[in-house]
């Protein structure tokens, strides 16, 4: 889990015992934290094993008929 989105959640919560359920700014958190949560929870690129992806070097953007990353692109630490 994101720390944006513990964020998010804990703000809500203060923002609700403080303003009440009705309130304009607590709607718009929530609207905010639901999609954040959905984008987050969206289908994920598990088109390569994670034994297969670790070994290409975790490059995001290798293809699953490439040998490793693309050259130029940037490897997660």
């Amino acid at each position: 889990m994101s720390r944006h989105l513990d964020n998010l959640r804990r703000l809500c919560k203060k923002l609700q015992l403080r303003d009440g359920e009705d309130d304009a700014l607590v709607l718009q958190v929530k609207h905010e934290l639901e999609t954040r949560e959905q984008l987050e929870t969206g289908p994920g690129n598990w088109s390569l094993p994670y034994r297969e992806f670790i070994q290409r070097g975790a490059s995001p953007v290798a293809g699953p008929k490439m040998k490793g990353p693309i050259e130029g692109a940037m490897n997660s630490p």
